[in-house]
């Protein structure tokens, strides 16, 4: 049975609750696995501030799907549990970025009471010299690590993780997929509570769950 939009609501002010002291050598090892111990504080910040936009519009979609799928089981002859599957799908999605969220209010807390001494450091960008762009909205940087959502195929990739919220605004980014070791440029970008990026060469074997990342060129020298 899913779990109802009011319970995924309610254990995720539990988890968030700031009153639980953790233990800061587990959350040390958490910080770096989660690779937040070398960001730098307005970093951590604009984490934030990402995942608390993000949270309650996942748990409402999550809301309108549960809903949606109960006329499904009323009025059509769907598996149930292929359904459940969907719907598990997104639960564990929005308690992942839960988690994540958690991680950097715990990570920003522990270096201002003295439990961390951090060292952050840069980050990667990607340059082309000879076809870089410095137009808006490209800024050269590496985004994710993300997990593809249901929908996702070898030329598709379906995912409410990545930030933005323009269509077009990752035309001509490069994605590349962790999980199969392979990467594509994306031709087309569209956003609609989420977003959709097709692909200009299909990636072998990409399905839901793989894990990529992105890198915002301009431009690429595959362009």
């Amino acid at each position: 049975m899913a779990i109802t939009p009011d319970g995924l609501r309610n254990w995720i002010v539990t988890r968030l609750d700031a009153s639980i002291e953790p233990n800061w050598a587990d959350q040390n090892d958490i910080s770096i696995y989660r690779g937040i111990h070398t960001k730098y504080n307005y970093q951590l910040q604009e984490l934030l501030k990402t995942y608390k936009a993000k949270v309650p519009r996942l748990v409402q979609m999550y809301q309108d799907d549960l809903e949606e799928v109960s006329r499904y089981i009323k009025n059509f002859d769907i598996p149930k549990a292929e359904l459940k599957g969907e719907l598990e799908g997104m639960n564990s999605k929005i308690m992942r970025i839960a988690d994540k969220w958690l991680a950097a209010k715990r990570e920003i807390e522990g270096r201002e009471k003295g439990y961390f001494t951090r060292s952050p450091v840069g980050t990667d960008y990607y340059i082309d010299l000879d076809n870089g762009s410095d137009v808006s909205p490209h800024d050269g940087l590496k985004y994710g690590n993300y997990t593809a959502d249901s929908g996702t195929n070898t030329t598709t990739i379906v995912d409410t993780e990545p930030p933005r919220t323009t269509s077009g605004d990752w035309n001509g980014a490069y994605i590349w997929n962790v999980t199969r070791s392979a990467g594509s440029l994306i031709t087309t970008s569209v956003y609609s509570a989420g977003w959709t990026f097709n692909l200009a060469t299909p990636i072998t074997g990409q399905t839901t769950g793989d894990e990529y990342y992105i890198i915002d060129a301009g431009k690429t020298v595959e362009q």
